[in-house]
């Protein structure tokens, strides 16, 4: 990403654009985590959001390691942590 930005955005778009990326990634890691339990909202979401992504998508890097994904993870939690409450346990009614 800083290859990208270094050759085609300013610094100012990319203070806009890295909230927006943090927070759907964060957003997207909530979710997985309640649609892994019985949430059926959350469930419901993860298939919808399955079914947006279109068929012309070019497959991510999948050799990131699963313990890095659950390392960006955790990482992620904490700081957020710092920030607000952890808002899962009020999601688990919805």
């Amino acid at each position: 990403m800083e290859d990208f930005h270094i050759k085609h955005l300013s610094d100012q778009q990319m203070k806009e654009l890295n909230p927006i990326i943090r927070q759907a990634i964060y957003n997207l890691l909530t979710c997985s985590k309640l649609a892994a339990g019985q949430n059926v909202a959350a469930k419901e979401l993860m298939k919808f959001q399955r079914r947006m992504i279109p068929d012309y998508w070019e497959l991510p890097d999948e050799k990131i390691p699963r313990e890095e994904l659950e390392e960006i993870h955790k990482a992620l939690k904490v700081k957020r942590k710092k920030i607000q409450p952890d808002l899962t346990d009020n999601l688990a009614g919805i």
